[in-house]
């Protein structure tokens, strides 16, 4: 009997994304998007807790939680980007104002979204977050104002869609 012993060779997740707050739903249309064995998804309660455990482990998606407002939202992407500058962001704000959409611009953040929102359109963009290549050079702010915004983008449908969940 000279038998081998057998392997378990199940892939193991390659990607991790971090979601911020509990809510089912936003993790339903999360898990809907990503490839059960490529990616693991984490949970934390808060923005304290998403800057601690970012500081320890790089994530390759971070999704806020809607029950903030966008400028808790917009201090935690400053402070990821002097952790970890390439991390795709996406902001669930509860309560933004123009301003704040730009100022997340302006920091690089994927995506915005404010209440309410479609989990259909937050589904595209995640599609969007995970396939893009090099996302971080397609939009730029050359100069704004809560009623008017110039920008640079990159000539691309997907960098066009993100442009527009901006607006």
């Amino acid at each position: 009997m000279n038998a081998l012993p057998t392997l378990d060779l199940r892939p193991f997740p390659v990607r991790t994304a971090l979601l911020v707050g509990g809510d089912s739903q936003i993790e339903a249309r999360l898990r809907s998007c990503l490839e059960p064995k490529a990616w693991a998804i984490q949970h934390v309660s808060d923005n304290a807790a998403a800057l601690i455990v970012a500081l320890r482990k790089s994530f390759d998606l971070i999704i806020t939680s809607e029950k903030t407002t966008g400028k808790e939202d917009i201090e935690l992407l400053r402070r990821m980007r002097r952790i970890r500058p390439h991390t795709r962001f996406i902001i669930l704000a509860d309560e933004s104002t123009p301003a704040d959409v730009i100022t997340s611009m302006r920091e690089h953040a994927f995506s915005y979204f404010s209440r309410p929102f479609s989990l259909d359109a937050l589904g595209v963009m995640i599609q969007h977050a995970i396939d893009e290549p090099c996302w971080d050079d397609g939009i730029d702010v050359v100069s704004a104002t809560p009623e008017w915004i110039r920008i640079r983008a990159r000539c691309d449908l997907k960098t066009a869609d993100r442009v527009l969940q901006f607006f």
